[in-house]
C-alpha cells in the first residue's frame, strides 16, 4: 500500500529544503497551486506522472517518496542513476506510456458521454412514441 503521507511529507520537506515555491512547484507540474494544496491536504492524489515530475524538479529518485534516500546520480556516460538501475530514458517511458493512458482513458470518457447520449436520446424517443401511441 502506498504510503501518501509519507510521499506529501518528503515533497514538503524538499520544498522546503530547496526553498522552492507552490507556484514554482505548481508551473513545473502543469497544474494549479490549489491542486498542489489539494495534494497536500489529501483532497485529491498525485498521478504517477506528476509525482514522476516532482522526482524531476526536486532532482531525486522517484524511490525517495517511498522511504528509500537516494537520489539523483551522473553515470560516467552522462545518464542520470536513478535508484541505482533506472536510467533517465526509462522514467521518460514511463512518462510517455502514463501520457499514453490518460490520452485513452480521456478518448473512452468521449465515448462513454457519446453512448449516454445516444442513450438519453432513445429515451426521448420512446417517450415521444407512448405520448403519440397514447393520443391515438
Amino acid at each position: 500500500m502506498i504510503d501518501t503521507e509519507l510521499i506529501i511529507s518528503k515533497i514538503k520537506s524538499l520544498q522546503e529544503e530547496r526553498k522552492a515555491t507552490t507556484k514554482e512547484l505548481a508551473s513545473y507540474l502543469g497544474v494549479s497551486q490549489q491542486t498542489i494544496y489539494d495534494y497536500y491536504k489529501g483532497k485529491s492524489q498525485i498521478p504517477l506522472r506528476n509525482l514522476l515530475k516532482i522526482a524531476d524538479f526536486f532532482k531525486v529518485s522517484p524511490a525517495y517518496f517511498f522511504g528509500e534516500p537516494v537520489g539523483l546520480s551522473q553515470s560516467g556516460t552522462g545518464n542520470v542513476v536513478v535508484n541505482g538501475d533506472i536510467k533517465a530514458r526509462e522514467v521518460k517511458q514511463i512518462l510517455s506510456h502514463s501520457h499514453e493512458l490518460e490520452k485513452e482513458n480521456e478518448r473512452l470518457k468521449a465515448e462513454l458521454r457519446g453512448c449516454q447520449e445516444l442513450l438519453k436520446s432513445k429515451d426521448e424517443i420512446i417517450k415521444l412514441l407512448k405520448e403519440q401511441n397514447k393520443n391515438r
